[in-house]
């Protein structure tokens, strides 16, 4: 099963974009924008600062596994600290060498290739 992924922003900042949300909606008059400005400081400013927090949460723990010795869940608060993606290999050839670029065609080929192996 997939875990299931941590939300680190707060039920203030959350509420705070309720209410951005609710500003936006209205009609657009003087008014409505100056208070959709200053709401909108307001989540960007409390979105950081949850940001921040969960940073600093994740390395504690992340300090925690080291000194207990556990490498595998310092390298998995790495991966999310880091927050790069996996690369996915799209790199596969027909049998003349050609890069096949369309998915099911390389599916095609994928299917191709394990039938010659069996």
């Amino acid at each position: 099963p997939r875990k299931k992924e941590e939300q680190h922003l707060s039920d203030d900042t959350r509420q705070l974009i309720k209410e951005r949300k609710q500003v936006k909606r209205k009609e657009p008059t003087s008014g409505n924008r100056a208070e959709y400005s200053k709401i909108n400081k307001l989540v960007k400013k409390s979105c950081k600062n949850d940001d921040n927090s969960w940073a600093s949460r994740i390395a504690s723990d992340l300090e925690n596994a080291a000194k207990l010795g556990q490498q595998r869940e310092v390298w998995q608060k790495i991966s999310t600290l880091s927050n790069k993606p996996k690369k996915k290999s799209t790199a596969v050839r027909d049998k003349a060498g050609k890069l096949i670029p369309d998915p099911t065609s390389q599916r095609k080929r994928w299917g191709e290739h394990f039938k010659e192996l069996f």
